[in-house]
């Protein structure tokens, strides 16, 4: 509904989060053991995300909204927390400052979430942990699948 949103409220603005499309398997594939919605076909785990970044890619490269649509990536935003707060905050336009930057970053960190795990919203947040799940099947599926948009998206092999 972005696009929608964006054409009908010229002040909107929106932020798209974007994560290796195997971590967000592998969250798709927890997340399936308690609730309905996730794909549980690793197939149709994969053309989920490339859907979800391919009309992303698409409406940031819209010039009828241009400047308007802000890509986090999770590995950026768990890399460096700070930086990647303090350029989303200068996107919609709030003052920034060390202080509140650094307390953000500390109260939203990973570590201080409660109830995580396997089935759950909120798993464990790890960059890479797809590697402890994907079978060379997997692995070799989602080349075939989602190779070239996982590319053009800013991923490297």
């Amino acid at each position: 509904h972005a696009e929608r949103i964006l054409t009908r409220y010229p002040e909107a603005r929106m932020v798209e989060v974007v994560r290796d499309g195997r971590d967000v398997c592998v969250s798709m594939q927890m997340q399936a053991l308690t609730v309905r919605w996730p794909p549980r076909r690793r197939e149709d785990q994969i053309r989920t995300w490339v859907r979800a970044v391919t009309k992303g890619m698409a409406l940031r490269a819209d010039p009828a909204f241009a400047g308007r649509v802000h890509l986090v990536r999770y590995e950026d935003l768990k890399a460096d927390p700070r930086a990647e707060i303090e350029r989303l905050w200068h996107f919609v336009g709030f003052e920034t400052d060390p202080g509140t930057i650094a307390e953000v970053a500390e109260r939203t960190d990973f570590r201080h979430h409660r109830q995580t795990g396997d089935g759950r919203h909120t798993r464990k947040g790890e960059v890479g942990d797809w590697r402890n799940h994907f079978s060379p099947d997997d692995e070799a599926l989602f080349r075939r699948l989602a190779g070239d948009v996982f590319e053009r998206v800013g991923y490297r092999w």
